[in-house]
């Protein structure tokens, strides 16, 4: 047993001991009381690369807290850092591109200084990682190399968004899909989009959400079984779109038996809407399995989104301030996250900003909070990336090609 100790400090000694004992093997205190977030100290996180039970541990207190900090964690390595991430999930999905700096391709190394780092990434709104593959990570970590004052990041918890909406809110959030695409060429059919429920069940008792409020990631948002305001008040009466025959008859086309019960016949739905929109709208309800969906303005509902987080900021966003050595695992599916505006000032003017970052997939799919729907991936042919980004559902460039001119027309729209 003494020649086991060797080379130990005291601090990893006593970890290893308590870690023997069964008791916990470092001790999280409260970052954020409101939200729960978790921050340890004095414990050394490459203890966890050869002990199973303090893996365990950890994926507990991620699942538990969100937000778990580990000070003090600079002699911790780029091969350690990727090590220490794999036992969370894998990070072979093909999303992130190497800086000439890094010391391992699986790291992203972001910076305020071009030479050092990439810049400005993520800064274009609330987001989580991963929207436009089938498994969004579920884990991502941050390793700060050098941190600035003015650096913070900002996290949104998304339960308690949840939370904070009336029950008519909540349930049209239940009801929508985020649509993302990636791909050289979207529109030619070289590229895939990702349908994600808006908001998700990750357990029994926890809820989650899949966004990105930044331009030019949202293609589109869908609404399944979208309800229909009632005879004679305002909505109904106003716009072309809530006008609504008191006949109703089944549509005629492809998909009749899809329609069979459906509240807008073909013909006033094809009035109102070009034939592009009509006929996502028809493909999306069979993709989905539900009686109809609708594809909304999407500025309009990242605007409502935004709007709501505003108006919950005081009870679901804490703003975290980085020291040097700070490791951060990150549950990418209970929070939303956002760089300060700080994050982008000149390293000549607020001194030199580094982190590696990890973002990690278990190859679970998002499930929707309302009838427990997974993710859905298109693609008009075969996509170029690895088995870690969850693949493709539906390879039909009949499919891909009616569901994303509908889309791209009403959010093109929706832009004029």
């Amino acid at each position: 047993g003494l020649l086991l100790c060797i080379g130990l400090s005291c601090q990893s000694l006593a970890a290893a001991l308590s870690t023997a004992t069964g008791s916990s093997a470092y001790v999280v205190k409260a970052l954020s009381d409101r939200l729960g977030f978790g921050v340890v100290e004095g414990f050394d996180l490459r203890n966890v690369l050869s002990d199973d039970a303090l893996k365990a541990q950890v994926q507990r207190d991620i699942k538990q807290h969100r937000l778990l900090v580990f000070r003090g964690q600079e002699q911790l390595g780029g091969e350690e850092h990727v090590a220490l991430s794999e036992c969370f999930g894998t990070l072979d999905h093909g999303l992130h591109r190497p800086h000439p700096k890094a010391p391992h391709p699986y790291l992203l190394r972001v910076s305020n200084d071009a030479e050092e780092g990439f810049r400005s990434i993520g800064i274009s709104g609330w987001h989580v990682d991963g929207v436009m593959i089938k498994w969004p990570f579920h884990v991502q970590t941050m390793h700060f190399l050098k941190a600035t004052t003015q650096g913070t990041t900002k996290f949104l918890g998304f339960e308690e968004l949840l939370q904070s909406l009336d029950e008519a809110t909540r349930e049209t959030w239940e009801r929508r899909w985020f649509v993302a695409g990636v791909g050289d060429d979207l529109m030619n059919g070289d590229g895939q989009v990702a349908l994600h429920p808006l908001v998700t069940s990750l357990d029994e008792n926890r809820r989650g959400m899949c966004m990105h409020l930044g331009a030019g990631y949202c293609l589109g948002i869908v609404q399944e079984d979208p309800q229909r305001p009632e005879a004679g008040s305002v909505d109904a009466k106003a716009g072309d779109d809530a006008d609504e025959p008191q006949k109703v008859e089944k549509p005629k086309g492809f998909f009749d038996s899809l329609f069979a019960a459906s509240a807008v016949p073909a013909s006033a739905a094809r009035a109102l809407k070009s034939d592009n929109v009509f006929d996502a709208e028809e493909e999306l309800a069979r993709l989905l399995a539900c009686d109809r969906t609708e594809i909304e303005t999407p500025g309009e509902v990242l605007g409502e989104l935004r709007d709501r987080i505003d108006e919950a900021s005081s009870d679901c966003i804490f703003e975290q301030s980085w020291q040097d050595g700070d490791f951060a695992f990150i549950d990418n599916r209970a929070l939303a996250h956002l760089p300060s505006a700080g994050t982008q000032n000149a390293s000549d003017q607020d001194g030199l900003r580094l982190f590696h970052r990890t973002t990690m997939t278990d190859g679970s799919p998002l499930v929707s909070r309302r009838r427990q729907r997974p993710s859905l991936v298109i693609s008009a042919g075969s996509v170029p990336l690895p088995g870690g980004s969850g693949g493709v559902d539906i390879k039909d460039p009949y499919v891909y090609r009616r569901v994303l001119r509908g889309l791209v027309e009403k959010q093109s729209k929706s832009a004029a």
